[in-house]
């Protein structure tokens, strides 16, 4: 979220910069490379060509290396007020996304740093993802899911998604884990051990990268704590996020990602999918609309 990464603006400097960046810390990590070779899963998002960032750590039970497991997050912003949804609020022309969603993209590579080490003990496949082009429209994930998903969807036991995690007092909203009693159970018991009260929800919306997962019926999780002041603005800098209460939270993602690696059930066994239809016609440029509401379909006079 440093001024030179310019916003993270699909296709800009900054967003190649970021891919290279991450990349970079993911191959250091001894993590393998998930799209044909490559980190980089490369897709356009309007005019622009950018990329999703993949890395692999390999299942390694003969049973259960089959089944995968995401943790993913968008790596994405705004870039400066130039662009549209760049609010300024002083200082800096850049929306810099210290919190939205540098905080969840930071939390991936770390919690991928970490299980690295305990590499060819992980049961179930790892799949690290940094989505591109969420603030346009989940382009990304949409990328992923209905054109190029690395493992099949049905062999997806479960996706964690991490989105705007920096401004904790203690507690983590943990968006439509209520779906699995397993999986609400492993997560509650992880945050506790690092000092985080679980705040669980049956419902997550659709707005971040879990919702086409979601809609394909991956059990999932959205990781969140609230809208901040500077959301979407050019006072989302660094220097806000609660640090003490990140650095917990990310630790709690680490132990909870292991425990659905390890774990003998899947949270398939479980897992409510959302079943409900399209009933609203929100606009999209309304920041988490559909926070409140049951996961549905979009059709095309909701927005998205």
């Amino acid at each position: 979220s440093a001024d030179d990464y310019g916003g993270r603006y699909p296709g800009s400097a900054g967003d190649k910069k970021l891919q290279a960046f991450a990349s970079a810390v993911l191959s250091a990590a001894g993590l393998a490379p998930a799209a044909g070779g490559s980190f980089l899963q490369p897709l356009s998002c309007g005019n622009a060509q950018t990329a999703n960032v993949a890395a692999v750590l390999p299942g390694t039970d003969a049973t259960l290396k089959d089944e995968v497991v995401i943790l993913g997050a968008h790596h994405d912003h705004l870039g400066s007020t130039s662009n549209p949804g760049c609010q300024n609020q002083g200082g800096s022309a850049i929306c810099n996304g210290a919190d939205d969603n540098g905080t969840g993209t930071i939390a991936v590579l770390t919690v991928a740093r970490a299980l690295a080490k305990l590499k060819g003990q992980n049961r179930r496949t790892l799949l690290f993802l940094l989505f591109a082009g969420e603030e346009q429209g989940l382009k990304g994930s949409l990328h992923y899911v209905e054109q190029a998903p690395l493992y099949p969807l049905a062999k997806t036991a479960y996706m964690v998604n991490l989105d705007m995690i920096g401004y904790s007092n203690g507690k983590l909203d943990a968006l439509g884990i209520s779906r699995s009693a397993l999986a609400q159970g492993w997560a509650t018991s992880a945050a506790s051990q690092h000092g985080i009260t679980l705040s669980p929800t049956s419902s997550a919306g659709g707005g971040s990268d879990h919702y086409h997962f979601a809609l394909s019926g991956v059990p999932y999780v959205f990781f969140h704590t609230g809208i901040p002041p500077c959301f979407h603005t050019t006072c989302d800098t660094v220097e806000k996020i609660h640090a003490k209460q990140y650095t917990q939270i990310t630790q709690a993602v680490a132990r909870f990602l292991w425990t659905l690696a390890q774990a003998n059930q899947s949270p398939r066994s479980d897992f409510k999918a959302p079943t409900s239809a399209c009933s609203a016609a929100p606009a999209w440029s309304s920041p988490f609309v559909f926070q409140t509401s049951v996961d549905h379909k979009l059709a095309s006079p909701c927005g998205l």
